[in-house]
């Protein structure tokens, strides 16, 4: 059939670069681009996986540390540092603090959250703060590899596909490193539902180049189950590996 010819071989990962990764996007493209992700990942589900991971991360805290003998009690809520690496237009962390308010999840775990998000592009970082204004994150513009501070859960959405098998590996060890309570990744199934699916609707729905172009490649960029359970074994993560609505793999990893 004439029309096979336009669906990629999703069997192996394209190695083109996304047009985001490109350095001095135009503003208004890039705002543009970043405004409809949070649409995409309200509207397919992208954020309750995330959402659905952090819970089942909470049941696997460790317990708090009892305070030392003959010390008064504090009565301090136990702080949870959350990290989101490649955070971008800041909608991930949005969906948290909603999510937390909502819900009250911290506050009947006894847990004080505190929330950062980290993006290479300060274009990114200065759209997440409009977006996230008044709510209570922290904002870093750096390499995650630079990153000083200690955090209890390292979390990124929609980030691992931008990166090749090496620099995978190497986020999974720098995690590893850094995550003292758990890890969660959420990204992309290269399927081709899902190729031909998002770009239906990106054709049909975006006014962003950014995102036609780009949505479509992102799934074609996509590891596969066995490529991120051999990537998670290879940098000693023992973890849960599943597959979510829409097209979506979610990577819960327990220190």
């Amino acid at each position: 059939m004439v029309w096979l010819k336009w669906i990629p071989d999703l069997r192996q990962r394209s190695q083109a670069l996304e047009l985001l990764d490109a350095p001095d996007i135009p503003r208004a493209d890039l705002w543009r681009n970043l405004a409809e992700l949070d649409t995409i990942n309200r509207w397919l589900g992208g954020h309750a996986v995330t959402l659905a991971g952090l819970q089942r991360l909470y049941t696997h805290l460790p317990p708090k540390p009892p305070e030392r003998p003959g010390a008064p009690e504090s009565g301090a809520p136990r702080k949870l540092r959350i990290v989101d690496i490649g955070c971008g237009g800041g909608d991930t962390l949005k969906a948290i603090t909603t999510w937390l308010k909502v819900a009250k999840v911290a506050q009947q775990a006894g847990l004080q959250v505190e929330l950062t998000g980290v993006d290479l592009k300060p274009e990114c970082l200065e759209f997440a703060q409009q977006a996230c204004q008044g709510l209570d994150i922290q904002w870093i513009c750096s390499d995650y590899r630079l990153l000083e501070n200690e955090y209890d859960i390292v979390l990124t959405s929609l980030f691992c596909h931008h990166l090749d098998p090496v620099q995978l590996h190497e986020f999974l060890l720098w995690a590893k490193q850094n995550a003292k309570s758990g890890l969660l990744i959420n990204d992309l199934h290269r399927h081709p539902l899902a190729w031909w699916g998002i770009r239906i609707l990106t054709s049909l729905f975006s006014r962003s180049h950014l995102v036609k172009h780009d949505a479509p490649l992102s799934v074609w960029r996509g590891f596969s189950r066995s490529e991120l359970a051999e990537a998670l074994a290879e940098t000693g993560w023992k973890a849960d590996l599943e597959w979510c609505w829409a097209f979506r793999y979610r990577v819960l990893g327990y220190v």
